[in-house]
């Protein structure tokens, strides 16, 4: 996980002989921290780009002893916490109390199958900054203590002060030490004493409450950069503390595939899929833009490249997304406690056209490193017909990514454990599940669509007499099959009742794709080509209107609509995108239709009528 200022293996190397037992951990964030003198609570300020509770939280979720985390939050906070902890599978969230020792108790009663000798580690949610060397260090001596508390001895002189803040008497700095937290403690020992607490008093932290019950508290050394973030001005210094072990790197990536002459689209780029005339060949899916983008994160990491994590002689890799080998690369980035800062993806190709797509490549990508789109840029460009990608045979892609990671994070690496990564390897079971669970959905919407009653009105038009059920292409196969009945209209009634017939189309496709989806539980299915049918239709107009119907016009009609329909530039792509309704099926092929009838309007001015 990013930025912890030693890297856990490094932590875990200095202490080879000892043993680290496996502990759960309680993170107290449910306060508003008013000493702060902000509206929001402290822990959700951010430093270098996160909030203070998730880099603690990355802390801790980067150590493999750590079993479950119980994040205990205020009731009107959950919102200030990112999906991919909330729905982190080690993660729990609990209510928070009135005082902080209630939330402490809630958290205890929230830990699965507490057994008496467990370990539990209390973190305050406001420390950031807290050394991995040291928390091992604190795990270390609860191999042989009750009771444990990172702390730091105090090295400033002391004084009191009077009513008027005048120096008083000094205090001796002997046995003074500054408390902090992580602090460890068996489960037996730490829930007894907060069921003795006594409730009109005052508890700062845990260790205190333990005391009193008579088990005396080991004091840890450890770093005085573990500050706990109090007023404003401490957001600066934990920004240094966070940085000063960092650096920056960067990574280049490289891929090319050929189109397979033999197949039909659509082509997979950047994680998005993209109707074109072929496909690209390739083990996996093929898709160049995140090869070479995967290729650069393991440039960064001196990683190799991506043959070496997924060789193309492993057959469990044949035409695997690859959204799942950019993963296992982020999954080892993280690992290695670094961070992405930015990645920039140029693809080299004549066709298809990048740029109306640029902008859901960008927002896949970083669905997929989990980062801000705001870190992803996606471009394009041609070799001017030179080359391979000249002659359309195939694409290109660069990519170049920098990245922020630990000094020495990468100085264990060694021949042995090879550039590969556990943690990479997790990352990878875990997607081939998930592609298990994806196939399996496909495999039920298959079932779906044969358990369609073919004889309803509303599937016959949403297919448009069942053109829609021919493969591949079904979107094509349903514009071809409107051509005749809009030459039909058009060639025998003319032109208004061809805008009628128009509208009226419009609105049964309304009907027919809500009715279709209804049925079926897909969204948008390729198979409902009613919108074809409107878009198509619209098309005709100026090819009626204006060259009389004749038969290069309405080839120019289909071609015109067709490209706008696979393309999707804006605003067609804005229907196709914003709206999960009947609305955005049929508003993007109506656009597209308008599109094409527009061309081919200009052409007539133009003078090619």
């Amino acid at each position: 996980m990013p930025f912890y200022t030693l890297n856990t293996k490094k932590a875990r190397m200095s202490h080879q002989a000892v043993t680290y037992p496996n502990f759960k951990l309680l993170i107290p964030a449910a306060g508003i921290g008013a000493r702060f003198g902000s509206t929001k609570a402290k822990q959700y300020s951010k430093i270098l780009g996160k909030t203070i509770l998730e880099h603690s939280l990355d802390k801790f979720l980067a150590l493999e002893e750590c079993t479950e985390i119980h994040l205990i939050l205020a009731s009107s906070d959950a919102s200030e916490v990112q999906n991919k902890y909330l729905k982190h599978p080690k993660i729990n969230i609990v209510s928070g109390g009135k005082e902080r020792k209630d939330s402490i108790y809630n958290g205890l009663f929230a830990i699965n199958n507490p057994k008496p000798e467990d370990i539990i580690l209390i973190h305050d949610a406001a420390r950031p900054c807290v050394r991995v060397d040291d928390v091992y260090n604190l795990l270390a001596i609860m191999n042989t203590e009750k009771a444990a508390t990172l702390a730091s001895p105090i090295s400033s002189t002391l004084r009191r002060s009077d009513a008027n803040n005048h120096c008083e008497e000094p205090v001796s700095r002997d046995n003074l030490w500054s408390l902090q937290t992580p602090q460890a403690f068996h489960y037996k020992d730490i829930i007894l004493a907060h069921k003795n607490a006594k409730t009109d008093k005052n508890y700062t932290d845990d260790s205190q409450l333990v005391s009193e019950n008579g088990i005396p508290v080991k004091l840890v050394k450890a770093s005085p950069e573990n500050i706990k973030i109090t007023y404003p001005e401490d957001l600066e210094l934990a920004r240094k503390y966070l940085m000063s072990e960092m650096e920056t790197r960067c990574g280049q990536g490289y891929d090319v595939h050929a189109f397979d002459l033999e197949s039909n689209g659509p082509i997979r780029l950047c994680g998005i899929d993209i109707e074109h005339t072929h496909k690209l060949k390739g083990h996996s899916d093929a898709d160049v833009g995140l090869h070479a983008l995967t290729d650069a994160i393991y440039g960064a990491l001196c990683a190799g490249d991506i043959g070496i994590h997924f060789p193309p002689s492993d057959n469990s890799f044949k035409n695997m997304d690859s959204a799942i080998f950019l993963q296992a690369a982020m999954e080892l980035l993280r690992s290695k406690g670094a961070k992405l800062i930015n990645a920039d993806v140029t693809l080299i190709c004549e066709a298809p056209k990048i740029g109306p797509h640029a902008q859901k490549m960008r927002a896949r990508i970083a669905e997929i490193c989990e980062v801000s789109i705001s870190r992803i840029n996606v471009k394009a460009t041609t070799s001017e017909k030179l080359g391979f990608t000249g002659r359309k045979e195939g694409i290109a892609a660069q990519a170049v990514v920098s990245i922020s990671i630990p000094e020495g994070a990468l100085e264990e690496q060694t021949e042995d454990t090879e550039i590969n990564s556990g943690q990479a390897s997790k990352a990878l079971e875990q997607k081939k599940q998930q592609k298990i669970e994806q196939d399996s959905l496909k495999e039920q919407e298959a079932e779906k669509l044969k358990s369609l009653n073919l004889f309803s009105p509303a599937v016959i038009l949403a297919t448009w007499f069942y053109s829609g059920l021919i493969k591949p292409a079904s979107g094509t196969w349903g514009s071809v099959a409107a051509l005749p009945f809009g030459w039909a209209i058009a060639h025998y009634l003319g032109l208004i009742p061809l805008i009628i017939a128009i509208l009226l189309i419009t609105l049964i496709g309304l009907w027919a794709a809500h009715s279709f989806e209804k049925q079926t539980q897909i969204h948008d299915c390729k198979h409902v080509v009613i919108d074809e049918v409107a878009g198509q239709w619209l098309a005709l107009i100026p090819a009626l209107y204006f060259f009389s119907l004749s038969p290069i016009s309405i080839v120019a009609a289909f071609i015109f609509f067709r490209i706008f329909d696979i393309l999707k530039p804006w605003p067609v792509s804005y229907f196709d995108e914003e709206f999960d309704n009947a609305i955005g099926v049929m508003g993007d092929d109506i656009i597209a239709g308008l599109f094409a009838a527009l061309i081919l309007t200009g052409a007539f001015y133009a003078g090619l009528g």
